[in-house]
């Protein structure tokens, strides 16, 4: 009897044995799976870091694109990593070319302040990838003018919103000079020069409409009050026509006083150097 509980156990302890290598095993069967799978995404990981060449081809195919957009800048990084050397590369150089005069277009004219930074940005990040003279000689112009621009800036700003109101005569005060009490700005003398195309066309356009239905009173009185606001020789010039168109012969008389006026320095001149020349004194 003791024999074959004996047996019993022996069997049973046995069977635990195999049990629990065949739990070991079957961890070690779905262990080897997880370990391959890692061992191959290692690789894979490792090429995605790699960053591979880009043909000439898809660089100039990018840039196409970039500046079909109207991504000038963009454009130009793009061509910048075209190696000369390509076969293709006058049609690179040629697109360089153009996206270089549009890009410089956009850098050329700034109105405001944060347009005038903007543009100086983008001309620094061209620099970065090339250094092209036109832009070179862009940012030695940015540089030059910035105070200049800045002092103008506000002025300028002041100046249209009064001209825009139609408060022409406090427009071109405004533009007499900048923050700075600057008379010389360039800024303030291209806007002034603006202002007065502007201003002088539109009356001008008035006049001649007021003068073609004969009503010169009318034009006479509409170029006068111009000339109260903005003086300039345009507007004398219109003056004086509207007058000759209201009495023919003031032309005549005009060119005769001038004519006169004319003669009578000369002959006072003349006189005067007459009398030092004879030590003559009156």
């Amino acid at each position: 009897m003791r024999t074959q509980v004996n047996k019993k156990g022996l069997l049973a302890f046995c069977l635990m044995l195999a049990s629990i290598a065949l739990v070991a095993f079957m961890l070690q069967m779905q262990s080897k799976p997880a370990e391959e799978k890692a061992e191959s995404v290692a690789p894979e990981a490792a090429a995605a870091n790699v960053v591979l060449p880009v043909s000439a081809e898809e660089l100039y195919s990018r840039a196409e694109k970039y500046s079909g957009s109207g991504d000038y800048l963009g454009a130009l990084k793009a061509l910048a990593e075209i190696d000369e050397t390509w076969p293709q590369y006058p049609q690179a150089a040629a697109l360089i070319k153009e996206c270089e005069e549009k890009l410089l277009a956009e850098v050329s004219s700034p109105t405001t302040v944060e347009e005038y930074l903007n543009c100086e940005k983008k001309v620094n990040d061209y620099l970065e990838v090339r250094a092209s003279p036109a832009f070179l000689e862009r940012k030695k112009e940015l540089v030059r003018d910035r105070d200049a621009f800045i002092a103008a800036a506000l002025v300028i700003e002041k100046a249209t919103d009064e001209f825009e109101r139609g408060n022409y005569s406090a427009a071109f005060e405004t533009l007499s000079k900048d923050e700075r009490g600057s008379t010389d700005n360039r800024f303030l003398i291209e806007k002034l020069d603006e202002f007065h195309n502007i201003f002088v066309g539109e009356v001008v356009q008035e006049i001649e409409g007021e003068v073609q239905s004969e009503n010169y009173r009318e034009a006479l009185r509409i170029v006068e009050d111009a000339i109260a606001v903005y003086d300039c020789e345009e507007l004398q010039s219109a003056r004086q026509q509207v007058l000759e168109a209201i009495d023919p012969l003031y032309g005549v008389y005009n060119d005769m006083r001038d004519t006169l006026s004319d003669w009578y320095e000369y002959w006072t001149e003349d006189t005067e150097e007459m009398d030092q020349l004879f030590g003559i004194t009156w």
